[in-house]
């Protein structure tokens, strides 16, 4: 038999918690260095909504009030415009990292774990994010990103379940969706009638991408 015996290491939550603890200062430190590179570009409320500056003009759809349409703006087409006004509150990124058995695995000791990996780049998320004026919430925890370290350790607690509670704005669930389809589409059917907007970043182990294995492989639950 060629190749190698590949074993996720599945322990119970608590011990989860308790050694990505011991990884977050390595972690914060790869999160802030990919932070710093993210460029935001114009800032993220340069959007239609509630505030006293001028945004841009639209077309007046139908079942829309007629006493939003600009009258002035609109004598100078054959179609009806509305004037919005620029966004000033600031949005809210809600973000759900992982934690189940499976994202605690790496097919090499020598690079970070799914886990690890998902975290990285949340928090690198929730900093630049925060830095561009929004908000910053842990999925299902109403706590805003101030402390760093204790925001990482509400990204841990809230990834050993799937919170239900969603509030308006944008949810990031970072994951290897390693589980049934059917799960995922009642995940992004209850998020979405929420009025959410859902985005989904998968994360895979170089090996799960590869798949550098011949012949027959025992692939096993159990630490070894």
């Amino acid at each position: 038999m060629n190749g190698r015996t590949s074993t996720p290491n599945k322990m119970a939550d608590a011990q989860i918690v308790e050694a990505l603890d011991a990884t977050l200062p390595a972690i914060m430190m790869d999160a802030r260095r990919a932070a710093s590179g993210i460029v935001m570009g114009e800032h993220g409320r340069r959007r239609a909504g509630v505030g006293d500056a001028f945004w841009q003009y639209r077309e007046w759809s139908n079942g829309e009030s007629i006493r939003q349409v600009d009258w002035r703006r609109s004598a100078k087409s054959d179609k009806l415009f509305i004037r919005e006004r620029e966004r000033q509150n600031p949005a809210l990124l809600q973000i759900w990292c992982d934690q189940r058995p499976s994202m605690n695995w790496t097919s090499d000791p020598k690079i970070p774990t799914k886990a690890q990996r998902g975290l990285i780049i949340g928090l690198a998320l929730a900093i630049a994010t925060r830095a561009g004026g929004e908000r910053v919430h842990a999925l299902g925890l109403n706590t805003p990103l101030n402390n760093e370290i204790q925001f990482a350790r509400l990204l841990v607690e809230a990834g050993q379940k799937l919170p239900l509670q969603y509030q308006a704005g944008q949810v990031l669930l970072i994951s290897d969706g390693l589980e049934l389809p059917e799960i995922w589409a009642q995940r992004v059917q209850h998020i979405t009638s929420a009025r959410a907007q859902l985005i989904v970043l998968l994360i895979a182990d170089r090996a799960e991408l590869e798949f550098p294995f011949q012949g027959r492989i025992a692939f096993s639950t159990s630490p070894t």
